[in-house]
């Protein structure tokens, strides 16, 4: 099996690779190989392999190609002789291809893995979130960085039981399509979305998804939360 995970932003790498090796009937045997362009997607790899006790390996072409073999069942394992070889694409290989090549087409694979089930558990935890961008540092890197923690929210259980919008935070439920698409994701698995009314009228935005809300409701959401993420 391969999975070509180019030019995929993270966490997409590890969650596609995730999905399938848990979409494997019980005591399947096979050599599963992940192309990735860069190291650090290869240590994340090899972080979701230890959760999972399975043996990984992986091998530098160039600096943007990397050869990651997993190796899965105990079979495959026994019969390897020498340390893991990374499999070639051929014509009998299963392939995996993610879209790649421009910023738009990497931007738009964080939609495409698949969600949660709809009765997913939803956890006791908000999520409050105050800007369009996360960390300090590079503003492009912060929008991209936070696309890909509300997408990845939509693959982790459990969901959190709300999620508060306010300043510029108000963007992402009005004005980012891709983290729109997520939070109506998470809307439908049961996670409420609220934005600031003070803050849409400020920037004068229209809500696509959620409900508007107010600092007074946002105190008692708070206030009566088990556990508070800010972002």
């Amino acid at each position: 099996m391969l999975i070509d995970a180019r030019g995929l932003q993270c966490p997409l790498p590890v969650l596609k690779t995730k999905s399938y090796i848990e979409s494997l009937p019980p005591n399947t045997n096979c050599l599963l190989t992940v192309l990735v362009d860069n190291e650090i997607a290869c240590q994340n790899l090899n972080k979701l392999t230890k959760k999972l006790n399975l043996d990984f390996n992986y091998e530098k072409k160039s600096n943007f190609e990397y050869v990651v073999s997993i190796i899965i069942g105990e079979n495959v394992k026994n019969n390897l002789v020498e340390s893991v070889k990374p499999l070639e694409s051929n014509e009998s290989t299963q392939l995996i291809k993610a879209n790649k090549s421009t910023e738009s087409q990497k931007e738009e694979n964080l939609t495409q893995s698949k969600p949660l089930d709809a009765e997913s558990k939803i956890g006791n935890h908000i999520i409050v979130i105050d800007s369009d961008s996360m960390g300090t540092g590079d503003p492009i890197l912060g929008k991209l960085l936070l696309k890909g923690f509300i997408f990845s929210l939509t693959q982790t259980l459990p969901i959190p039981q709300k999620i508060i919008l306010y300043n510029r935070g108000v963007f992402l439920s009005t004005e980012i399509e891709e983290t729109i698409n997520d939070l109506k994701l998470l809307e439908n698995l049961g996670t409420e979305i609220v934005s600031c009314g003070t803050c849409l009228n400020h920037y004068q935005l229209q809500l696509k998804v959620g409900t508007p809300t107010n600092m007074y409701e946002i105190v008692e959401m708070q206030t009566a939360a088990k556990k508070i993420i800010k972002i």
